[in-house]
């Protein structure tokens, strides 16, 4: 009479193993394009709140003004007609370029579908391209 070991066999080990591998090799580059996409989300979605700030600075008469101390951090100044002002940082996470302008903030993505981010406080608006 033959007695069954229990347990598993090497060939089953090495086909599970080899099943785990072929899944994270198709699973890890989804993963990180996705969290790309969220932190350039993330920061779109700063921008826009920092702009939308500035607009209501801009409507209460404040004098705003952007510059920008690294490649990845914007500073909004608001100034009001007494003189107090404030300021407000914005650090961003990845953007290819970002440019300041006189009135205004464009941010572009190369490596998503975002594309260019462009903010105009002259006409109070914000587009895409």
């Amino acid at each position: 009479m033959k007695t069954k070991k229990a347990g598993f066999t090497l060939m089953e080990m090495l086909i599970v193993v080899a099943i785990i591998a072929i899944v994270a090799v198709i699973a890890v580059p989804t993963f990180s394009v996705s969290l790309v996409k969220a932190k350039e989300s993330a920061d779109i979605a700063n921008i826009r709140s920092a702009f939308v700030e500035a607009q209501i600075y801009k409507m209460n008469e404040y004098i705003v003004t952007f510059s920008k101390t690294s490649d990845k951090e914007l500073l909004i100044d608001f100034v009001s007609a007494g003189g107090t002002s404030e300021s407000k940082k914005v650090t961003l996470n990845y953007p290819d370029k970002l440019v300041v302008g006189e009135d205004g903030i464009s941010l572009t993505y190369n490596a998503t579908e975002q594309g260019v981010q462009t903010w105009s406080l002259a006409g109070a608006t914000s587009s895409s391209n």
